[in-house]
């Protein structure tokens, strides 16, 4: 899975540098924070109401990674900084995504959630939904992971120490094992920590995909991706602009009928 991150990663860095070079090739700019403006204006549309007009599918697909790439980077980001209030927002871009998907459990899930946090819970209940959703465990900035993750490396420690267990009564060791799996974890971490033991599961070394990013960069460069050339190929036929295939009018009509439907 990590190593599946990684690629998009660097895939995603080279449509960003290709459109950067596009850019530059036409217009000289002072500094990195104009041309990194000039990409979010040329080529990135979040609006559901502005339709792609290119009918190009090479240039569609290159825009779709690169919009559909800097939500999933930027959502991601949102996590580590612990930053909630960029998360609920990403929150709602997915909620387009997952509708043109037809990820049932998904857009419910997402729904369910801005009614509760929006409409239905109180201004306590409200803050606690919103902060709810990431966790430090390590009191460094920028080192916050989700919380459904450190459940998934909590259960393994359970498992971990499930199997070691030697008991006449093995329902109550479970139960007391369970109960202070925090504690226990706390100072398993501390421990390893100091001795500078790390697991796959906790720690990925990300290695070099320089050459990768080389090669991926030139094959964009050489068919000018960035550029609306009219190409229709055919193992291209299936792309659409994923944000724009629901109208802000339309998103309004089918919100309601979703809760009705499920009773949220």
């Amino acid at each position: 899975m990590k190593g599946c991150e990684d690629f998009f990663l660097t895939v995603l860095h080279a449509h960003v540098i290709c459109a950067a070079k596009s850019i530059m090739s036409k217009s000289h700019f002072d500094n990195v924070t104009d041309l990194a403006r000039e990409i979010v204006v040329q080529y990135l549309n979040f609006d559901p109401d502005v339709k792609e007009t290119t009918k190009d599918k090479v240039n569609l697909h290159a825009l779709q990674v690169l919009n559909l790439g800097l939500l999933w980077h930027g959502f991601n980001n949102a996590v580590k900084e612990g930053d909630e209030n960029r998360i609920l927002t990403y929150y709602k871009f997915f909620l387009l995504i997952y509708k043109a998907g037809n990820c049932h459990n998904y857009y419910k899930e997402v729904i369910n959630m801005l009614l509760q946090y929006h409409f239905l819970f109180t201004e306590r209940q409200a803050h606690q939904l919103k902060w709810c959703r990431c966790i430090n465990t390590q009191g460094k900035p920028g080192r916050n992971v989700s919380c459904d993750l450190h459940i998934e490396h909590l259960n393994r420690r359970l498992k971990g120490m499930i199997q070691n267990i030697h008991s006449k009564s093995p329902d109550n060791a479970i139960d007391r094992v369970a109960k202070s799996i925090g504690m226990i974890n706390q100072v398993c971490e501390t421990l390893e920590a100091e001795n500078k033991v790390t697991t796959e599961s906790t720690k990925h070394s990300r290695p070099s995909f320089s050459k990768e990013l080389e090669m991926i960069l030139q094959e964009l460069e050489d068919n000018h991706v960035f550029e609306n050339l009219d190409r229709n190929p055919t193992s291209y036929q299936h792309i659409k602009s994923v944000l724009q295939l629901c109208s802000t009018k339309e998103l309004r009509l089918w919100i309601p009928k979703k809760v009705k439907k499920y009773q949220l």
